[in-house]
């Protein structure tokens, strides 16, 4: 796994057009996110995400960038309990169950925390 950090100190000295001192807060942000990203390859495994989500060139593209294209809210029921939003018929699922021949089903995490699932979706959000 790798992890890009863009430089924070760069980009406010674009933004701004002075000069920037980091700080060790912003230290810290970098430190609980690396954290996160590993507690969440933890939870990837244990949960075994693994078996279906190969960490192989397609599934981490397929993967990418799911904040983008869902609303957090969505993610958080999909990932808890997929099996009622198809049951709702929810337009997303149904077509993600399309798409997948309908290989999708074992989304029924409703043990995970919200801290949880936001370490999973940050060591997803690390395939980047």
């Amino acid at each position: 796994m790798s992890l890009i950090f863009v430089s924070l100190p760069f980009v406010i000295l674009i933004q701004t057009g002075g000069t920037y001192t980091p700080t060790s807060q912003t230290k810290l942000i970098a430190i609980n996110k690396t954290q996160s990203i590993l507690r969440g390859k933890t939870i990837f495994k244990k949960e075994q995400c693994i078996n279906c989500h190969k960490l192989d060139k397609t599934c981490r593209q397929l993967l990418n960038n799911l904040r983008d294209r869902y609303e957090k809210e969505f993610l958080y029921n999909f990932i808890r309990n997929e099996d009622s939003l198809l049951k709702a018929k929810h337009p997303e699922v149904i077509s993600l169950k399309k798409s997948y021949n309908g290989a999708n089903g074992l989304h029924d995490k409703k043990h995970l925390s919200d801290t949880q699932i936001e370490d999973l979706l940050d060591f997803i959000a690390s395939f980047d």
